[in-house]
Protein backbone atom coordinates (compact mmCIF):
# COMPACT_ATOMS: atom_id res chain seq x y z
CA UNK A 1 0.00 0.00 0.00
CA UNK A 2 1.44 3.10 -1.19
CA UNK A 3 0.83 5.91 1.98
CA UNK A 4 0.45 9.73 1.05
CA UNK A 5 4.00 10.71 2.21
CA UNK A 6 5.54 8.37 -0.08
CA UNK A 7 3.52 9.95 -2.88
CA UNK A 8 4.39 13.48 -2.13
CA UNK A 9 7.73 13.01 -1.78
CA UNK A 10 7.19 11.58 -5.35
CA UNK A 11 5.49 14.30 -6.37
CA UNK A 12 7.90 16.63 -5.11
CA UNK A 13 10.56 15.33 -7.22
CA UNK A 14 9.08 15.46 -10.10
CA UNK A 15 8.41 19.02 -9.38
CA UNK A 16 12.01 19.54 -8.75
CA UNK A 17 13.17 18.00 -11.51
CA UNK A 18 11.00 19.88 -14.02
CA UNK A 19 12.07 23.01 -12.57
CA UNK A 20 16.08 22.30 -12.77
CA UNK A 21 14.95 21.01 -16.46
CA UNK A 22 13.43 24.33 -17.43
CA UNK A 23 16.52 26.13 -15.25
CA UNK A 24 18.94 24.41 -17.71
CA UNK A 25 17.12 24.95 -20.49
CA UNK A 26 16.87 28.68 -19.78
CA UNK A 27 20.60 28.96 -19.44
CA UNK A 28 21.56 27.02 -22.44
CA UNK A 29 18.91 29.56 -24.47
CA UNK A 30 20.62 32.71 -22.52
CA UNK A 31 23.91 30.94 -23.96
CA UNK A 32 22.44 30.53 -27.16
CA UNK A 33 21.95 34.29 -27.66
CA UNK A 34 24.81 35.27 -26.21
CA UNK A 35 26.98 33.59 -28.47
CA UNK A 36 25.18 34.56 -31.59
CA UNK A 37 25.20 38.31 -30.55
CA UNK A 38 28.97 37.76 -29.93
CA UNK A 39 29.52 36.17 -33.20
CA UNK A 40 27.57 38.92 -35.38
CA UNK A 41 29.25 41.67 -33.38
CA UNK A 42 32.42 40.06 -34.57
CA UNK A 43 31.25 39.85 -37.90
CA UNK A 44 30.90 43.34 -38.06
CA UNK A 45 34.08 44.31 -36.48
CA UNK A 46 36.20 42.48 -38.68
CA UNK A 47 34.55 42.26 -41.79
CA UNK A 48 33.83 45.14 -44.53
CA UNK A 49 29.67 44.04 -43.62
CA UNK A 50 28.78 47.00 -42.07
CA UNK A 51 30.97 49.70 -43.97
CA UNK A 52 29.44 48.25 -47.13
CA UNK A 53 25.72 48.10 -45.81
CA UNK A 54 26.22 51.68 -44.19
CA UNK A 55 27.93 53.18 -47.47
CA UNK A 56 24.96 51.19 -49.20
CA UNK A 57 22.29 53.28 -47.58
CA UNK A 58 23.81 56.47 -47.30
CA UNK A 59 25.09 56.69 -43.66
CA UNK A 60 29.05 56.45 -45.05
CA UNK A 61 29.34 59.52 -42.46
CA UNK A 62 29.03 56.83 -39.39
CA UNK A 63 31.71 54.73 -40.48
CA UNK A 64 34.65 56.35 -38.73
CA UNK A 65 32.65 55.87 -35.34
CA UNK A 66 32.26 52.61 -35.79
CA UNK A 67 34.86 51.64 -33.89
CA UNK A 68 33.17 53.61 -30.28
CA UNK A 69 31.03 51.23 -30.93
CA UNK A 70 31.50 47.73 -31.85
CA UNK A 71 34.75 47.17 -29.92
CA UNK A 72 33.17 47.53 -26.53
CA UNK A 73 29.99 45.95 -27.73
CA UNK A 74 31.81 43.01 -28.56
CA UNK A 75 34.12 43.09 -25.20
CA UNK A 76 30.94 43.27 -23.22
CA UNK A 77 29.43 40.25 -25.33
CA UNK A 78 32.11 38.30 -24.42
CA UNK A 79 32.25 38.65 -20.84
CA UNK A 80 28.13 38.16 -21.08
CA UNK A 81 28.99 35.00 -23.32
CA UNK A 82 31.75 33.58 -20.87
CA UNK A 83 29.04 34.20 -17.90
CA UNK A 84 26.48 32.64 -19.32
CA UNK A 85 28.56 29.42 -20.13
CA UNK A 86 29.54 29.45 -16.93
CA UNK A 87 26.07 29.43 -16.01
CA UNK A 88 24.95 26.71 -18.16
CA UNK A 89 27.68 23.97 -17.43
CA UNK A 90 27.10 24.56 -13.49
CA UNK A 91 23.56 24.10 -13.86
CA UNK A 92 24.06 20.75 -16.12
CA UNK A 93 26.58 19.21 -13.69
CA UNK A 94 23.99 20.19 -11.09
CA UNK A 95 21.06 18.20 -12.92
CA UNK A 96 22.86 15.25 -14.34
CA UNK A 97 24.32 14.81 -10.63
CA UNK A 98 21.00 14.70 -9.01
Amino acid sequence: MISLSNCSIVNLRAVTIMKSITEMKQSRNKFIASLVGTILVAVCCFTPLLVITLGTIGLSAFIPYLDFILLPALAVLLIITIVSFIKWRKKTRLTIDE
